[in-house]
């Protein structure tokens, strides 16, 4: 997951997500399914429109954790990622990455 947003100023939220997701292998009407599944999950309904030069720096980091984990990647490595989140989206990356860990782990 990049530091900062890519330099693509007329790019949406929902755009960056599907572009990981189809640099990562998925096509067609996957690439919708993962990327809605993880809006989803982050309750990222009100900036996956917004242009990621208009995002707040949470909004921003929260797009990049999105689509580091859209695609479900056999592993997931991050460094000080509570860096620009609010506490309350600190607890929902949390309480997340809580998920994926029952989902992965029998």
């Amino acid at each position: 997951m990049p530091q900062r947003l890519p330099g693509f100023p007329g790019l949406t939220g929902k755009d960056i997500i599907e572009f990981v997701l189809v640099t990562q292998g998925y096509w067609g009407k996957h690439v919708k399914k993962a990327c809605e599944n993880v809006v989803e999950k982050l309750s990222l309904q009100d900036i996956q429109s917004k242009l990621i030069w208009n995002m707040s720096g949470g909004e921003a980091r929260l797009t990049l954790i999105a689509a580091a984990i859209a695609s479900r990647p056999a592993l997931l490595v991050f460094d000080e990622p509570n860096t620009g989140l609010d506490p309350h989206n600190r607890r929902k990356f949390w309480a997340l990455l809580e998920s994926i860990k029952k989902e992965k782990l029998f």
